[in-house]
């Protein structure tokens, strides 16, 4: 029942308390992954990368209390990337791609134990946020 109510404390986190999306949800061998994207068309907003920090702290404070030894590391990167369906008529998924995908999960592997790692990017553009240069 853990993995289910983890699965269901990120759905709340991403969807209904920040507004982002979650692309892909995916548990193996290495434990649960799951990739989210903000600013994506139709739900953009100014402070989008502001939101995606906020929606990773949120998750590394909430996800050990509802499953005792389970860790979270989050990265979160701040770019452009592909988003859109890859594959054929008969196989094809909605996906997101590219060296900001790419640079959040390197971020995500180097984050210590239910920790939030960002880019120097991200990092300044909340910063612009906070100190109102960015509207």
């Amino acid at each position: 029942m853990a993995g289910q109510a983890l699965m269901e404390e990120i759905e709340r986190v991403i969807y209904s308390e920040w507004d982002g999306a979650i692309n892909k949800l995916l548990v193996d061998d290495k434990g649960l992954l799951c990739l989210c994207a903000f600013g994506l068309e139709g739900s953009q907003h100014a402070d989008d990368t502001m939101r995606a920090v906020s929606a990773a702290v949120e998750l590394v404070e909430t996800l050990p209390t509802l499953a005792p030894g389970v860790c979270a590391r989050v990265g979160v990167a701040f770019g452009r990337c592909f988003c859109g369906v890859v594959g054929s008529p008969e196989r094809h998924e909605y996906t997101v791609m590219g060296d900001t995908v790419n640079l959040s999960a390197r971020l995500m592997t180097q984050a210590s134990e239910n920790s939030v790692l960002v880019d120097h990017e991200t990092m300044k553009v909340c910063r612009a946020l906070k100190d109102g240069t960015i509207t």
